[in-house]
């Protein structure tokens, strides 16, 4: 299972902390992508990979640009914040556990997550 995650990550193109995951079209026989985690939609494409990475970078850069031109504020792919539901009963435990260890929740999952991704 290691593999196919670590395979898979290997296909994302991160450029200034946004991040894409690029796809193959058989159709139209080139590689294209569009930015993931954001409202607004900024897609590239290109006839093989390196034309596709720099695509890629050229488009969060224009995107950067444009909206330092109209003084709007880009937006962020990950804010550092989500909503996380669970099980009261888990959601017990947690709390139960963090008081015991002297932390929050919060800081409890935080460090389970982070353990989590560096596996």
């Amino acid at each position: 299972m290691k593999k196919k995650n670590a395979a898979k990550a290997s296909n994302m193109l991160v450029y200034k902390e946004y991040y894409a995951v690029p796809q193959f079209s058989e159709r139209d026989q080139c590689f294209h992508g569009k930015l993931r985690g954001i409202r607004d939609t900024i897609m590239f494409e290109g006839r093989n990979m390196t034309e596709l990475k720099k695509a890629f970078r050229d488009s969060v850069d224009e995107y950067l640009n444009q909206c330092a031109r109209e003084g709007i504020e880009p937006q962020k792919s990950f804010s550092g914040k989500f909503n996380l539901r669970m099980p009261p009963d888990l959601h017990a435990q947690a709390a139960q556990t963090a008081e015991r260890q002297g932390k929050s929740v919060n800081q409890l999952i935080v460090e389970a997550i982070k353990m989590a991704v560096e596996e």
